[in-house]
């Protein structure tokens, strides 16, 4: 149910990039994804700063999708 939602609102642009912290830090890793890509559709020095941080994730799947973002942004 996180995962749908979370994809959901990273397709709508329904949460500003404050709302996706929580997200970022879910135990899956889906919804961690979802929230990256959401943040990547507002790439501002708010939402890179916070996907700067989680550089390290353990998933490559996030890791690559900021390090992409990360590359537009700059």
């Amino acid at each position: 149910m996180r995962t749908a939602s979370a994809t959901a609102a990273a397709q709508s642009d329904a949460m500003r990039p404050a709302e996706w912290m929580e997200l970022l830090n879910d135990p899956q890793e889906n919804v961690r994804l979802a929230a990256v890509r959401g943040l990547g559709r507002h790439v501002t020095e708010e939402s890179l700063t916070m996907l700067s941080r989680h550089c390290s994730d353990p998933s490559s799947a996030i890791r690559r999708e900021i390090a992409m973002i990360l590359g537009r942004g700059s």
